[in-house]
């Protein structure tokens, strides 16, 4: 493993390029739905592998080089891979824009990948040995994360933060430190198997130490979580009259009609008489339309 890490400590241009792009796709698979989590802390270290070999450049080189590079190629592999979802739009109108969507999907994960690699630049201008390294880049990552859901894109799908998220037990961390929390956890844990190789002359257990620690924080989160969920009373609520409705229209068959009068038609019809009902929940994006557009369907529903 210490020749692998030295491998890509050296390694440079297309060759270290490919390498990101790939360990950054592979990486996506620790986030829903697959939830592989020990991806993570394969590929994430030779994120700072890359860093560590990265060569410094003057002016803006300092910041749009290599260590730009690297993080963009790992970020680039990681959001194809998770924006996979976003290809079930294409299947629409019969598949008529079907040819369009790798490069849609490309072009979306190449723009957010610009935050991760603006993140590893700027963790390469306060880079140093040992541990901080590790911090700094995940502090970095994490902010970049932040931002780009909060400020810029509008767009915080598919965080890092996600991977710690596989079970309801470890849901509950995120109640406490929200899922920006759970991500600088992520990336933290992610890069500690980073300070086991090389090994520059510590001892194994000294190597390790970080690595177990990280196992632990994984172990306590879960913890945390089933006292959590052990110790919280839910109460039911009986004064509450809800219903659910499912018209059975597949989305092809919504978005092909199209037509406002017929479709909330069907919706009233299968929600029937909801005199006394405290609450009637409608399928998400059941109008192909903006209701504004149809004032005489929102007095319809009010009347309803």
């Amino acid at each position: 493993m210490t020749r692998l890490a030295e491998w890509t400590m050296l390694s440079h241009g297309w060759r270290r390029f490919l390498l990101m792009l790939v360990l950054g796709a592979l990486a996506a698979t620790s986030i829903p739905p697959l939830f592989i989590l020990p991806v993570l802390f394969v590929t994430f270290p030779f994120w700072v592998w890359a860093l560590d070999g990265a060569e410094r450049r003057p002016g803006l080189g300092r910041i749009f080089g290599p260590a730009f590079g690297i993080g963009f190629a790992f970020g680039w592999g990681y959001f194809t891979v998770a924006f996979h979802w976003l290809g079930a739009a294409f299947f629409l109108e019969g598949g008529l824009f079907l040819a369009l969507m790798p490069f849609a999907i490309l072009a979306l994960a190449a723009m957010i990948a610009l935050f991760w690699g603006l993140a590893s630049a700027l963790a390469h201008l306060c880079w140093s040995h040992g541990a901080w390294r590790i911090v700094t880049l995940a502090v970095f990552l994490s902010a970049a994360e932040y931002a780009r859901g909060t400020f810029f894109s509008g767009f915080p799908f598919d965080l890092l933060g996600y991977a710690l998220t596989a079970n309801v037990e470890m849901m509950q961390l995120s109640s406490v430190i929200g899922v920006y929390g759970l991500t600088l956890i992520a990336a933290l844990l992610a890069l500690t198997p980073a300070l086991i190789w090389p090994a520059d002359g510590r001892g194994m257990v000294a190597r390790l130490v970080p690595f177990f620690l990280a196992i632990g924080i994984i172990a306590a989160q879960v913890g945390y979580g089933s006292i959590r969920l052990r110790d919280t009373t839910i109460t039911e609520r009986t004064d509450l009259s809800v219903r659910l409705v499912q018209p059975i229209i597949t989305e092809h068959s919504n978005w092909a009609a199209a037509n406002p009068p017929d479709i909330i038609t069907r919706l009233l019809e299968v929600s029937g008489d909801m005199t006394g009902k405290d609450l009637v929940i409608w399928p998400e994006s059941v109008f192909p339309f903006f209701m504004s557009t149809y004032p005489e369907g929102l007095a319809r529903i009010a009347r309803a």
